[in-house]
């Protein structure tokens, strides 16, 4: 086994002196990033989608020929079935954590939005 050396840093006296120490940490970073990583593209793609929902809604309010609407209409569902899909697996993953609502509250917005 190698000594360690009062002169080098910290860090790099952890890795000679305990490589397998060095290792883990390394592995444990890389996993780290590689999780941002996912959760940052992630993220971007739901934005994305977020964003083509908006714009679709746009598109068939402005539009008076009813194919146009018609295939707006079914590629919004298609495009908001992906979105809440996407929702899901992040939400399962810890990747958007939410809060539960007051029920209360729930109640009114169904009652708001059905009227």
């Amino acid at each position: 086994m190698q000594k360690c050396h009062s002169e080098r840093s910290e860090e790099s006296s952890e890795a000679v002196c305990h490589p397998e120490r060095s290792e883990k940490k390394l592995r444990s970073k890389i996993t780290m990033v590689k999780q941002l990583n996912d959760k940052l593209m992630l993220t971007d793609v739901l934005t994305h989608l977020k964003d083509i929902m908006t714009l679709s809604g746009m598109a068939f309010k402005e539009s008076n020929c009813e194919k146009m609407r018609a295939m707006v209409t079914k590629t919004s569902e298609r495009v908001g079935e992906n979105q809440f899909a996407l929702f899901q697996y992040m939400n399962q993953n810890g990747m958007y954590p939410i809060q539960n609502a007051d029920p209360k509250l729930v109640k009114q917005s169904i009652k708001t939005f059905s009227e």
